[in-house]
């Protein structure tokens, strides 16, 4: 094999593996919300830096709807 085809097929195992880590981290995320979802919590969207948005959960007993507009009662129960 060629030195150039042994660096094409090294890049393209790397790459390989890199997305399916990230395929991965997905599932686990996508599996985690969902039940967070399946337990009842709500999720507020917090602007970390900018141009990435990232969802918090609160749980149901956490938020205030009496008004017609959701309030989160206390913000220290935001779970990170």
């Amino acid at each position: 094999m060629q030195p150039g085809g042994v660096i094409i097929v090294a890049a393209f195992l790397i790459f390989s593996f890199i997305f399916v880590v990230q395929i991965v981290i997905f599932e686990k995320n996508r599996r985690k919300y969902r039940k967070l979802l399946d337990e009842g919590y709500y999720f507020i969207e917090n602007n970390l830096v900018w141009r990435r948005n990232y969802l918090r959960p609160v749980h149901a007993n956490n938020i205030d709807f009496s008004d017609g507009t959701a309030r989160i009662i206390n913000p220290s129960l935001v779970l990170n």
